[in-house]
């Protein structure tokens, strides 16, 4: 007999216990027909997707929110706006640094976690290689729930308009690399668009808000490598400059502009565009105009042949003038052919993450 819970017993101290009589009633009702076809169904879906699994092997799994600050409101105290992190821990750790992935603009971190039809994606593909993953959603975002109250007013909801030119361009040619069609009517856009956010009508406080949870995600797990996509590269390159020691790389894919910092005034400089390969703020010229505390810090930015991103070459300039060991890449220089800017959900994603993981042994130092 269990005593002592209230309403949310299952996060209190004796959950497994409140949880057994469940456990019981489910084996004594399901038969084992059920439990057989139930192993069936996952077989053959795992079969639709030969060597994509996305099985994988872990010693922890969980979830936890940074910067859960308090606000009093004058109806009664709230809760800020959080960023809600998801941990996947594999049983058996072969690279010591953790891999922070950070989704772009109207996103969340579902992004790292296949297209919806059962494949796999980047959040996959590093735990079976053995590094330990924590997945963002960015305030306002996903699990980082919206409120007025919190981010200000929010803006209109992304349309299928305004988003099919992301899987169009990988959706054709010789090299195609969407999985569907790329139009109205393909069921991934339809997967896709379902985990769309709307975003806050003033975007630019929720970079530096996001940075500040990124610091504190640092802080909390120890030195490691940060991963952004499209707007959420400013938030690299701040918890970077907020964290040197334990930002222990930075990888970019097609990410929003510096935030450089302009030595003379001691402030921060234009955060760059919040979009798609956004670079207002690289262009300054970085002999006055840069970050101060990434030098000699190991930095890739990386642009798909499909996606029309030209903002990476001034960027990276940016950071080697701040004294990063910053390069660019083109994916097609590196036989990686046909993405477009949504390519980790793309056929060839496993084959962009080896790419990856081979800079990572190269390039940083543990």
């Amino acid at each position: 007999m269990t005593t002592g819970n209230a309403h949310f017993m299952m996060m209190e101290r004796n959950n497994r216990e409140v949880l057994q009589p469940l456990l019981d009633f489910l084996q004594h009702t399901v038969t084992p027909y059920a439990q057989k076809k139930i192993a069936t169904e996952h077989a053959s879906a795992a079969a639709a997707h030969t060597g994509d699994s996305t099985a994988m092997k872990l010693a922890d799994f969980g979830g936890f929110w940074i910067g859960t600050e308090r606000k009093d409101m004058p109806y009664g105290t709230i809760a800020g706006a959080a960023s809600f992190v998801q941990y996947l821990i594999p049983a058996e750790v072969r690279y010591p640094l953790p891999i922070i992935l950070v989704h772009g603009g109207s996103a969340q971190m579902l992004h790292y976690m296949g297209n919806g039809d059962g494949a796999s994606g980047w959040a996959h593909h590093f735990v079976q290689a053995g590094c330990k993953v924590y997945l963002v959603d960015r305030p306002g975002h996903g699990r980082g729930v919206y409120h007025p109250e919190t981010l200000g007013p929010i803006g209109g909801i992304p349309t299928y308009e305004a988003l099919l030119p992301l899987f169009q361009r990988s959706s054709k040619g010789p090299n195609k690399q969407w999985p569907g069609t790329g139009e109205i009517g393909d069921p991934l856009i339809d997967q896709f668009m379902a985990n769309q956010n709307a975003l806050p009508a003033n975007f630019a406080p929720t970079l530096s808000l996001g940075a500040s949870h990124g610091a504190a995600l640092l802080d909390k797990i120890g030195p490691a490598i940060v991963q952004t996509h499209s707007a959420a590269g400013t938030w690299g390159w701040l918890v970077a400059e907020a964290r040197p020691s334990l930002c222990k790389a930075v990888i970019c894919f097609e990410g929003a502009g510096v935030p450089l910092i302009d030595q003379q005034a001691g402030g921060a400089g234009q955060a760059g565009g919040a979009g798609r390969g956004g670079a207002s703020g690289a262009n300054a010229a970085p002999a006055t105009r840069r970050l101060n505390n990434v030098n000699g810090m190991p930095m890739l930015y990386f642009a798909a042949e499909n996606s029309g991103s030209t903002a990476g070459p001034a960027i990276v300039s940016a950071l080697v003038a701040s004294g990063a060991k910053a390069e660019h890449v083109f994916l097609q220089d590196r036989g990686i052919r046909g993405n477009g800017h949504m390519a980790m959900l793309e056929n060839n994603r496993k084959q962009i993450v080896d790419f990856l993981r081979s800079w990572i042994q190269e390039r940083v130092t543990v």
